[in-house]
């Protein structure tokens, strides 16, 4: 009999999983021959603090530290170089930006499971070529002082959404590109008034704005739903709204609420 040793890498959030192995003939003519699983071992790992060390796309092992490729459990740091997202369901925990990170042709979602931070001199392209929007989803806390591009996009197409179980803010001395958020989804969970604390004034969504379960205190600033013209969807269900703060709509000629 013949053996090979094969190394599985599983990578999710702590909890109980149940492992399954399944087998079968490469050849679809015979029977599946007789197997046998021996000496398994199971290795839990903490998770992993990764940094960028050159220019390349997120999934490549050398663009990192460790030769290895960040999951959503991770934390990463993507230093003085471009990083490019460029598989679907890449997502990562706790990410700081020093440089730069954009989005490849395939992906149209990134998640970010904990805190984004960019820091002075960094951006953030929520978009593929600077033409197609993207999405990012963002569980934690971010932190902007660096240019977060989230304005480009068509439709639904480039998008921010902050989904948060427990408060979250949106703060930093940077700016969001043109004072623009395409699409702005407020999708927190948390029952504690506010559950979103927003620290940028002036920022315009130009198309959708969604604010289901958000009770957002505004800090003094003022948010617009429209960008020099009429938005697309306004949702804001009884028991939500804007606080300490303006917000403003734009409206086309004919329009009536």
């Amino acid at each position: 009999a013949s053996w090979n040793s094969e190394t599985i890498v599983f990578s999710a959030a702590p909890g109980t999983y149940r492992l399954i192995f399944q087998w079968k003939s490469d050849v679809s003519t015979i029977a599946n021959p007789p197997a046998a699983l021996d000496e398994i071992s199971l290795t839990s790992q903490a998770p992993g603090n990764f940094i960028s060390v050159a220019n390349g796309n997120w999934g490549n092992p050398s663009t990192w530290d460790a030769n290895a490729v960040p999951t959503g459990v991770d934390n990463a740091i993507v230093d003085t170089h471009t990083v490019t997202i460029d598989a679907v369901g890449q997502a990562i925990n706790n990410l700081t930006i020093r440089g730069t990170l954009d989005f490849g042709a395939t992906p149209t979602t990134f998640n970010v499971n904990g805190n984004l931070t960019l820091e002075a001199g960094s951006e953030f392209l929520v978009s593929n070529a600077g033409t197609i929007g993207k999405a990012v989803v963002v569980t934690g806390n971010i932190v902007n002082d660096g240019n977060f591009d989230v304005s480009v996009g068509t439709g639904t197409a480039g998008s921010l959404t902050l989904n948060g179980s427990a408060v979250q803010s949106v703060t930093g001395s940077g700016i969001f590109v043109n004072d623009v958020v395409r699409n702005l989804t407020f999708s927190n969970t948390a029952t504690a008034t506010p559950n979103v604390i927003w620290g940028f004034n002036n920022v315009k969504v130009a198309n959708n704005l969604n604010i289901t379960g958000a009770r957002i205190n505004l800090n003094g600033n003022k948010i617009y739903f429209g960008n020099n013209a009429a938005g697309g969807t306004f949702t804001a269900p009884v028991g939500t709204g804007f606080i300490n703060g303006s917000f403003s709509r734009w409206w086309t000629t004919d329009a009536t609420g």
